[in-house]
């Protein structure tokens, strides 16, 4: 049974490319559920990400939560289980208000740009009322080390 999973592990990771995110989401999945990490439905009630910087601004408004942001792109293995730890963690996911940015999305170049943004993932943690960058930091860490580095926003 083991082997028949790494081949199929195996294979849907060789069918992976940058240019398609959606077979790198699917071999991150398949990963994860080789390794006993499939998602559980239990999770399915942590907040949800916001569908624009502006949408988490104004529910920070209401909420009084810093906003995480992403920095994420199209065929980026890490920024799947990055998020796949912020989802998972209820402590990182009620602390605050979450939104993703697409690299390669032009609406967002500007932004990221003025913040130096070199590699994804990229997480930043925002100030709600005065739009500043409070914090920032690069690549995949998991959700302890997450909660340890953004321990004064994050509410147990």
């Amino acid at each position: 049974m083991r082997t028949i999973l790494a081949l199929t592990i195996l294979l849907t990771l060789t069918k992976c490319s940058l240019a398609d995110p959606a077979a790198d989401a699917a071999a991150a999945i398949a990963i994860a559920k080789a390794k006993g990490d499939a998602p559980d439905p239990a999770r399915s009630n942590r907040p949800a990400w916001h569908a624009s910087y502006q949408a988490a601004w104004r529910e920070a408004q209401k909420s009084g939560k810093p906003i995480l942001l992403m920095a994420t792109g199209p065929g980026c293995s890490n920024c799947v289980l990055l998020e796949r730890e912020l989802n998972a963690d209820a402590e990182l996911a009620a602390s605050f208000e979450r939104v993703k940015f697409d690299a390669e999305n032009p609406a967002h170049a500007a932004w990221m740009t003025e913040r130096g943004v070199t590699a994804i993932p990229t997480l930043f943690v925002v100030d709600a009322k005065t739009n500043r960058v409070l914090t920032a930091t690069v690549g995949f860490k998991p959700a302890a080390e997450l909660r340890q580095l953004f321990r004064q926003w994050v509410t147990p």
